[in-house]
């Protein structure tokens, strides 16, 4: 078999990542204090691919933003972070991801940590455990990509944003006492005011 050739190469052992993983699965009571982020993939009608930032808030269930790109890069990930702070919105205390490449990324890592920001990674294969995210995720599918087409990326990142915004202000959740994420936070700030 060696004469011919035939002999099986063995493959590589790969280097297993060091991952560090939260101690229980994160709850928050407070808004702001736990964020869920998440990569959703699509594509155009001509095959372009695009990917979505998700982000939402555990608490409130507000998905403060989307983020539509063609790439999605750690370098990327942080300039649509700092662009939201810079537009008023309240950075949590906790990021609650995967293991990603974007964020167990330096530039994000570091960017977190000049902001204050703890990152909680999920356990590998635990999706579960981003819970809030992942519905939120399966939402968008369900009610719109799965439904859609676009031509552009531009396109898809008009609709997504308008779905993020009616998901925000007028679908009812039933964990919310079937309040809209929006109306759910107002009346905790008029019961905390």
């Amino acid at each position: 078999m060696s004469d011919e050739g035939l002999i099986p190469r063995r493959s590589k052992k790969r280097k297993r990542i060091e991952v560090l993983v939260p101690k229980t699965i994160l709850k928050s009571e407070v808004p702001n204090e736990v964020w869920g982020m998440d990569f959703v993939m699509d594509q155009t009608v001509c095959g372009k691919k695009f990917f979505a930032l998700t982000l939402i808030d555990h608490c409130t269930r507000i998905a403060p933003g989307v983020l539509i790109a063609s790439r999605m890069k750690s370098w990327g990930v942080v300039e649509y972070l700092k662009a939201l702070k810079s537009s008023g919105v309240v950075m949590p205390k906790i990021f609650n991801v995967d293991n990603g490449a974007q964020f167990r990324s330096n530039v994000f890592q570091d960017w977190c940590k000049s902001e204050g920001i703890e990152i909680h990674f999920i356990d590998p294969g635990k999706p579960y455990q981003n819970g809030f995210c992942e519905s939120f995720n399966g939402r968008l599918r369900d009610e719109l990509l799965n439904r859609r087409s676009w031509k552009t990326i531009a396109q898809a990142d008009d609709q997504i944003t308008a779905w993020c915004r009616k998901y925000n202000e007028r679908r009812p959740h039933s964990s919310l006492g079937y309040l809209s994420p929006k109306e759910f936070a107002r009346q905790r700030e008029n019961r905390v005011a």
